[in-house]
């Protein structure tokens, strides 16, 4: 299991989201705000480029059916970098094999073997906010 490296990309990934999300345009301008779905299947290209394995894609409603939430796995690890826009999240970015907080979001359940968003037909703001991102990775 490699969940260090896994975190360390997320905590990555998730510094460079909040640096410059403001200049990805919608969905991302109120980061991490209503982006999860979109921000997973960044991360899921990201986690994927940087060696670590493809992740699922997960999303799921709560019971009231008031709010939705998406988020990645990989066999027992639940990848999450947007789960602080909800005020019962503990800690951030949430990486961890503990399911616990994430199932509260089972009704209506849905998933995707591979999140990466190239594999679901590379929309273009996707592709423009990813090459944005990475820009920002490699240069700082």
């Amino acid at each position: 299991m490699h969940i260090n490296d896994i975190e360390a990309s997320a905590q990555r990934f998730r510094r460079a989201l909040d640096e410059i999300h403001e200049h990805l345009g919608v969905p991302f301008d109120q980061f991490p705000h209503g982006c999860c779905g979109d921000t997973s299947e960044l991360l899921a290209a990201f986690l994927t480029d940087e060696g670590l394995g493809i992740f699922r894609y997960v999303s799921g409603w709560r019971e009231d059916d008031s709010t939705s939430h998406a988020w990645l796995e990989q066999e027992c690890v639940v990848v999450d970098v947007t789960a602080d826009q909800f005020e019962d999240c503990i800690g951030r970015p949430f990486v961890t094999t503990d399911r616990t907080w994430h199932t509260q979001f089972l009704r209506r359940q849905d998933a995707r073997e591979n999140g990466d968003f190239r594999e679901a037909g590379e929309p273009p703001h996707l592709v423009n906010a990813y090459a944005k991102l990475t820009k920002h990775l490699l240069t700082g």
